[in-house]
């Protein structure tokens, strides 16, 4: 099997470094800019770009890309105090590569930065794919990047992820969505957008894979 996992949220305990990276680059960038506490949640989730472009609106691309560029600089900076991965996480991956799945990442984060961050972690040499949003032509919740990793590999997939986005991009895939609860997305707003199971602790996505992924 195929076990895809989301990043932010879902591996990483990134929101912390999101939030910072985000308050900076706004702050710095955007100083008469007034945010909220629950728009940056609403930015966990997609890509820089898209989250940009909805503050500064189409048409100003250029800026769009300086504001990125602004916080991907800015959130190297901070990675070191920030990025942690959450409880299991590594036992849990361990387990998985020892029953021979197969581990890949599609995310809405550019390839490089979650290469980079992974490797500080240190949880890279689990993975035998990492997609990111600049490796496909339409990233999330569209399922070009599943699609790929079908292709890929042949065998069957389960998407892993916390967030609205994930179990959209698993059902449009036609695949089976695992919503995780340690991110930040309610179970509602979860299984309102799809999701096939909903776990609190990576045990039972063990039992879910051992049971079969048929709903």
């Amino acid at each position: 099997m195929v076990v895809i996992f989301d990043v932010d949220g879902t591996l990483l305990d990134t929101f912390p470094h999101v939030r910072a990276s985000y308050i900076h680059t706004l702050e710095k960038m955007l100083p008469n800019y007034k945010y909220t506490e629950e728009e940056l949640k609403s930015f966990f989730g997609p890509t820089l770009p898209e989250t940009f472009k909805s503050i500064v609106g189409d048409g100003n691309d250029k800026f769009v890309n300086a504001l990125v560029d602004e916080y991907v600089s800015y959130s190297k900076t901070i990675a070191k105090e920030y990025l942690s991965v959450f409880p299991k996480t590594f036992e849990t991956l361990e387990k998985l590569k020892s029953d021979g799945h197969i581990l890949t990442v599609l995310s809405n984060k550019r390839t490089n930065v979650i290469l980079e961050q992974f490797a500080l972690v240190g949880i890279l040499p689990y993975f035998d794919l990492i997609i990111g949003y600049n490796d496909v032509k339409h990233p999330k919740p569209d399922p070009e990047g599943i699609r790929l990793m079908q292709d890929k590999y042949q065998e069957e997939c389960i998407f892993v992820g916390d967030t609205v986005y994930d179990m959209e991009t698993a059902r449009n895939a036609g695949i089976t969505g695992v919503g995780v609860l340690w991110g930040l997305t309610s179970e509602e707003k979860l299984r309102l957008a799809g999701a096939d199971y909903i776990i609190n602790d990576y045990q039972e996505l063990f039992e879910i894979i051992k049971g079969g992924t048929n709903v």
